[in-house]
């Protein structure tokens, strides 16, 4: 249900600020909730945003329950919880709520699709460019292919003006390991 109120053709800025309200209510507590409600209050949030970005941006409680959800922390063989962050984080790329100390949490997630979508928020991470790379570095360092493919594009967007050293090291990345 919850999904689905994010999915409805909201025509007003109330309607989705009430739909928005509705589904930040589902994401309060949010380690006490039930995985299921949690994965559709965040596929809702994301939906809303996305489908809505002309009517209405997200607020701030909106950002804050989505940051809590992206980082729960859950045992590592919990593939509910897993799935419920990697939603999390698609609606915080949606709502660009990320920061650079979020991203550094979602790069310690045992996920590896939840730290694919960390890397891809750094590209629209407000912070010095130090940073960035600091983060990019990291990922390009990951156990998952996947992740340090997110690492080269996000670098490619953000600092290969810059340096493009790390990306020639990426390119002679000779890992069996492409899942």
């Amino acid at each position: 249900i919850a999904e689905t109120v994010g999915r409805l053709p909201h025509r007003t800025t109330t309607a989705v600020a009430d739909a928005e309200v509705a589904l930040q209510a589902l994401a309060a507590a949010p380690s006490q909730q039930p995985p299921a409600l949690l994965r559709g209050a965040m596929r809702g949030l994301d939906f809303l945003i996305r489908g809505n970005q002309k009517l209405k941006t997200p607020d701030a409680l909106t950002k804050e329950r989505l940051r809590a959800v992206a980082v729960l922390a859950s045992d590592p063989s919990d593939v509910e919880l897993a799935a419920v962050r990697r939603d999390a984080w698609l609606a915080v790329l949606a709502a660009t709520a990320a920061d650079a100390s979020l991203v550094d949490e979602g790069l310690d997630d045992q996920d590896a699709q939840v730290r694919r979508l960390a890397v891809a928020a750094v590209a629209n991470v407000q912070v010095p460019d130090a940073t960035k790379r600091a983060l990019l570095l990291r990922a390009l360092g990951d156990p998952s292919f996947n992740v340090r493919y997110s690492a080269v594009q996000a670098w490619s967007r953000t600092l290969q003006p810059q340096d493009c050293g790390p990306l020639l090291r990426a390119a002679e990345d000779r890992s069996e390991e492409h899942t």
